[in-house]
């Protein structure tokens, strides 16, 4: 059984590749090893936001750009664990990032709820680190880095750092409940570091560092060893702090969209009429963020760029690049400042893949974040390993082949204080909600893309059409859906 889940779409932007060798043995054709990945996902970036990244603009330039990128679950730690393993909440048992306690979010569900399709856990323990594509790619000889956010709640109860997730042959994560700019502790391959507000402790600096370390080392320099490099940084998660050299960066564009402190809400559901509207003042605070937003992005793209260059042509020459964000970001639309939310600048994501053997351009195709792990593995010529997952291999649509692999992305959502529990179709033209209360939206993106307009009741024969499909994709559902 497989599920919709939502991968990630740009405004006008991404990138993908090509196939690659079965084996990590040279091949006789072309004497080289599988290729490489290097995957960048950035913290709460909402799309349309890449103006000021011109090393991620060459990647779209060179690579294949989606435009209906999604993620189903619209939240840190249900994306990225997501993400690892190419299922959706319902299979990670991760709905949430954990605070409070409960058992159903952050690192802890990660290691606990893992289910398998009959509703049992996943090797006995619920322990979805077993399934990973690092711990896929690692078996098969890859040298396997994380650098920045792991998954929230990542740490012990005595608040040290646990042992190594498996799968990993290099390791540097934030530790504790999330992350942070400046004063925030690291667990670097079981050491624990504590950083402070010096210049130097910027911690997508001392992540970018710790990563072109990695790339430094003599396998990947020689091209002996295929490499996997996850560059996970907290930009440009609230509150935006730019480094020093930052600081000026201005946003090329507004922050608001047409949907923003929508006026009219009654067709919403109750969450939302009963924000009021933004004032100036939280107007001004928003502004002032969005251009933070930038400066903050403006470093992760210096590192991109540096990747790069610390690569020798031939092994730079076979490696895939991936750019992502983990969920968008509502910034004010629908009187909404946060995520969580099914509305289109939550779901959507920027997704780029560029590098050998990918058709550029930009596609229209509806992807979701569960596709990245069954893609990347079918790119290092491992299909058929791991899984099963809820997503779908993207190599047809890289490499102009075949064609796109869903007809509809899930969303997914438990109840927290920000938004009640959801599930959710969204389709080349549609998106359809049905929250735990009964409450049904509908919204026909062709004619009103900012989602101002609930048309549930209009169209009744569509709204049961996808109401049928969304029962049949949420399984497992959220708990209290």
């Amino acid at each position: 059984m497989t599920k919709l889940t939502v991968a990630v779409v740009l405004t006008i932007l991404a990138a993908c590749l090509p196939s690659t060798a079965p084996s990590l043995e040279p091949s006789v054709a072309t004497g080289s090893l599988p290729p490489n990945v290097i995957l960048i996902l950035t913290d709460d970036q909402v799309i349309g936001t890449l103006q000021k990244m011109p090393h991620v603009l060459d990647l779209v330039a060179r690579g294949i750009s989606f435009r209906r990128a999604f993620v189903s679950n619209p939240l840190c730690c249900p994306s990225r664990a997501t993400i690892l393993t190419g299922l959706s909440s319902g299979h990670t048992g991760v709905w949430t990032n954990g605070y409070g306690g409960n058992t159903v979010g952050g690192w802890r569900a990660f290691r606990s709820q893992g289910r398998n399709d009959d509703g049992s856990l996943f090797g006995g323990d619920g322990n979805n680190e077993g399934r990973t594509v690092a711990l896929s790619l690692e078996q098969a000889g890859y040298a396997t880095g994380l650098f920045g956010k792991y998954l929230n709640q990542f740490q012990t109860r005595a608040g040290d750092a646990p042992p190594t997730p498996i799968g990993w042959t290099s390791w540097h994560s934030f530790l504790g409940g999330n992350g942070d700019y400046y004063d925030y502790l690291t667990d670097d391959n079981g050491v624990l570091h504590t950083h402070g507000k010096r210049t130097s402790d910027y911690s997508t600096d001392v992540f970018g560092d710790q990563a072109r370390r990695f790339l430094r080392s003599p396998q990947i320099q020689g091209g002996t060893q295929p490499f996997f490099l996850y560059f996970a940084p907290f930009a440009p998660h609230t509150h935006m702090v730019p480094s020093p050299r930052d600081r000026d960066v201005r946003a090329p564009r507004p922050f608001e969209s047409p949907a923003y402190n929508e006026r009219n809400v009654s067709d919403k559901p109750p969450y939302v009429r009963d924000r009021p509207l933004f004032g100036t003042r939280a107007h001004n605070k928003l502004r002032i963020e969005w251009d933070h937003a930038y400066g903050t992005l403006r470093s992760v793209d210096r590192w991109l760029g540096r990747f790069e260059r610390v690569l020798p042509d031939p092994v730079r020459a076979r490696t895939i690049f991936i750019f992502t964000s983990d969920n968008g970001y509502e910034w004010g639309d629908h009187r909404l400042d946060y995520k969580e939310y099914p509305y289109e600048r939550s779901i959507r994501v920027p997704l780029i893949f560029a590098g050998p053997g990918i058709v550029p351009g930009v596609t229209a195709a509806l992807v979701q974040n569960a596709d990245l792990t069954p893609t990347i593995l079918d790119l290092a010529g491992l299909a058929g390993t791991g899984g099963p997952f809820d997503g779908s291999s993207l190599v047809p649509v890289l490499e102009g082949t075949g064609p796109a692999p869903h007809t509809g992305i899930l969303l997914e959502h438990l109840t927290t204080t920000y938004a009640p529990s959801y599930c959710g179709l969204r389709t080349a033209r549609w998106t359809y909600v049905r929250y735990r209360d009964g409450f049904e939206e509908l919204y026909n993106l062709e004619r009103d893309p900012n989602e101002m307009h609930n048309v549930a009741t209009d169209h009744p024969r569509q709204r049961r059409q996808l109401a049928r499909r969304t029962v049949a994709a949420c399984v497992p559902a959220p708990p209290d859906w």
